[in-house]
């Protein structure tokens, strides 16, 4: 090998491991594992134990509470969405052991002249550390259907989420979990298949 050949298979080596260490870089991996870690468990999520609810309140009101949990009581995603005649909220947590690494937040607004605010959020961790948020919302007209698929979601800064969020979302899903404990049976989680 020549000594340019050398210097340029350093060089390109050296890049590469600059790369690799780069935050964004870190950040990019750990999204892409996060993601694969979500379609894993989507998929497992019909052989897990269910525990749903729904309850109506005063006024049109209702809350429709879900968990899954895994054979060994560990909980793998809590689903909380209130609906009323205002509008609806849904929050979307997937855990992994007892640290949320995906929360989905969506927030549904009837406006005044019968147009829909539709307002989404997704919050991305690995191994307990921020490493994806974004938002995205927009305004429908009262007869358009209301699809966020052409709105682009808008990467907002790590450094601006609120301390202490993974542990406060890790607690309102473990207190979803609780309430439909205390609450329902859970639908047994079917045998798995050979």
């Amino acid at each position: 090998m020549s000594r340019l050949s050398i210097f340029l298979a350093f060089m390109c080596s050296a890049l590469f491991s600059l790369h690799a260490a780069a935050p964004g870089g870190e950040a990019e991996r750990g999204y892409q594992a996060a993601i694969l870690e979500y379609r894993r468990d989507e998929e497992r999520l019909p052989r897990l134990i269910h525990y749903q609810q729904v309850s109506g309140g005063v006024k049109g009101e209702s809350v429709r509470r879900e968990a899954w949990v895994a054979e060994d009581g560990s909980l793998v995603k809590a689903v909380e969405e209130l609906r009323g005649p205002q509008g609806s909220e849904l929050i979307e947590t997937s855990l992994s052991g007892v640290r949320p690494y995906f929360i989905f937040h969506q927030k549904t607004t009837l406006l005044a002249d019968g147009s829909v605010r539709v307002e989404e959020e997704r919050k991305y961790r690995h191994e307990g550390k921020p490493v994806r948020w974004t938002k995205r919302g927009a305004t429908f007209r009262p007869d358009a259907d209301i699809d966020l698929k052409r709105v682009k979601q808008e990467p907002l800064p790590l450094a601006k989420l609120p301390p202490g969020t993974t542990s406060a979302e890790a607690e309102a899903a473990q207190a979803i979990l609780k309430t439909l404990r205390a609450a329902v049976k859970p639908a047994p989680a079917p045998m798995a298949k050979p």
